[in-house]
């Protein structure tokens, strides 16, 4: 699906949400600027000073209002078949650039952005591996309970940390729409953040096992490698086959 860079730009606004982040000062430098102009108001009309006018002032007050009206007037057209204003443009011009720029950035920031997430990551990973070690390997809702109270609450933790494990492998693959990180990720999914030997997603997952992401439990159970890499990186480890430009 085709992705505008504002829209990208947006979705990088969310990076300063990722655990333990603090984004570089660049970056975060181009979102503001990207956040100033997209909040900056261009609809607006400007007011003409009625009661300000004199006989001597009245031809400077009128070149004056003409002067701010220009910008606003519909001057500008083929855009759905609308006529916008100067002032419309010039914000759209001016954002597009911002969010490029802010693009930009965001590639330059990924591998900093994932050595300051890989301690976590590994702490989260780790327990998540040894939550899904006590728990049985046809997991379901009757083998659970059969475990006991102790795999139930290994179940809790585990269902926890996959939810945060699928958060960094959502951001991860997000990273392919920028330059220098842009790769085919079709079909990778959760295994982005997973080594060579990856399972494929069972088709017949119940319930139970979708809780806790049954890849990330088959490749635990398998002793798969929970890994946190560049994409780039990620994809020529285990997919020397993926297509990368």
């Amino acid at each position: 699906m085709f992705q505008s860079p504002a829209d990208i730009a947006r979705s990088i606004e969310s990076w300063a949400e990722l655990p333990g982040v603090k984004l570089p000062k660049a970056l975060q430098a181009a979102l503001d600027t990207y956040d100033a102009i997209r909040w900056t108001e261009v609809e607006h009309q400007p007011a003409f000073p009625l009661s300000k006018v004199t006989a001597d002032n009245a031809e400077q007050l009128v070149r004056d209002f003409a002067e701010q009206l220009l910008p606003s007037l519909g001057v500008v057209a083929n855009q759905g078949g609308q006529d916008h204003s100067a002032m419309w443009l010039a914000k759209r011009t001016a954002l597009d650039l911002a969010a490029r720029a802010v693009i930009g950035q965001a590639a330059d920031a990924v591998e900093n952005i994932i050595g300051q997430l890989r301690p976590m990551f590994d702490k989260h990973a780790e327990a998540y591996v040894e939550a899904v070690s006590m728990l049985p390997d046809d997991l379901s809702d009757r083998s659970l309970i059969a475990a006991g109270p102790d795999a139930v609450g290994a179940f809790g933790i585990a269902q926890s940390e996959a939810r945060f494990l699928r958060g960094i492998a959502g951001w991860l693959t997000d990273t392919s729409r920028l330059p220098g990180h842009i790769a085919d990720i079709t079909g990778l999914g959760i295994k982005a953040i997973l080594g060579p030997g990856a399972p494929q997603k069972p088709s017949n997952a119940n319930p139970t096992l979708e809780a806790v992401d049954p890849v990330l439990f088959l490749a635990a159970k398998a002793g798969v490698e929970f890994r946190l890499l560049p994409l780039r990186e990620a994809l020529q480890a285990r997919q020397p086959q993926v297509t990368l430009s």
